[in-house]
């Protein structure tokens, strides 16, 4: 039995504009229009995120401080959580600061075990930063979110869990409707795409959110 059904980015775009009207069944697009539709697809998997849509990306990873050195970039995290300290097989749970908490510290520069770390975030990306500063090399393993695979070309697999594949071809059917006008599309199938849309991304929201939630920080380590 096979359960390895998958749908490139070329199948997305193609299969929305079928489902409202723009391509007859058999028919493909242009390769301006197969560009207008990846633009949006990444845009939209990108928008996902924010609303919290990304635990099947979640993942660890380490990263190594070096003596004196207190903030590492995270390449390709989103979130970050469960960050822990770790000695040879023996690994210690450190404490979230909030930015402005770590900006209150009097003593920033002291050097010693890191207990704390807190999250920058830039455009870029997010930035670690440790409290103490390391006083000698350590390495720190961390959960995280990977942020949303880019889709560069039409034959690359889009980053999305078999069960969402049907949720996110109709959305981007929704949004790729308002591109081609009404001269394209008929109206009334894009209103009847558009709410089917919104019952499968409320099932999509639904099954990705946490089990429970942790509001506010551990000050356990706080000075």
């Amino acid at each position: 039995m096979a359960t390895t059904f998958s749908m490139t980015a070329r199948d997305m775009v193609t299969q929305a504009m079928r489902e409202i009207g723009v391509l007859a069944s058999g028919e493909n697009p242009t390769s301006e229009e197969l560009a207008d539709g990846i633009l949006r697809l990444n845009s939209m998997l990108k928008a996902y995120a924010a609303k919290g849509l990304n635990l099947w990306r979640d993942t660890d990873g380490s990263v190594d401080f070096a003596a004196g050195v207190s903030s590492m970039p995270l390449p390709g995290a989103l979130s970050v959580s469960g960050v822990r300290l770790a000695t040879g097989d023996t690994e210690r749970l450190m404490a979230q600061w909030e930015a402005d908490q770590y900006a209150s510290l009097p003593n920033k520069a002291t050097r010693a075990t890191p207990v704390a770390y807190t999250l920058i975030t830039a455009t870029s990306g997010l930035t670690m930063q440790l409290w103490p500063v390391p006083d000698k090399p350590y390495t720190v393993r961390y959960s995280y979110g990977r942020i949303t695979a880019d889709v560069v070309q039409p034959s690359d697999p889009v980053d999305v869990p078999q069960m969402f594949q049907e949720a996110v071809w109709l959305a981007l059917a929704v949004r790729l409707a308002p591109t081609f006008g009404k001269a394209r599309t008929d109206p009334q199938t894009v209103q009847l795409v558009a709410q089917r849309t919104a019952e499968l991304e409320r099932d999509m929201l639904d099954f990705d959110r946490p089990a429970s939630y942790h509001i506010g920080s551990d000050l356990d380590a706080y000075p």
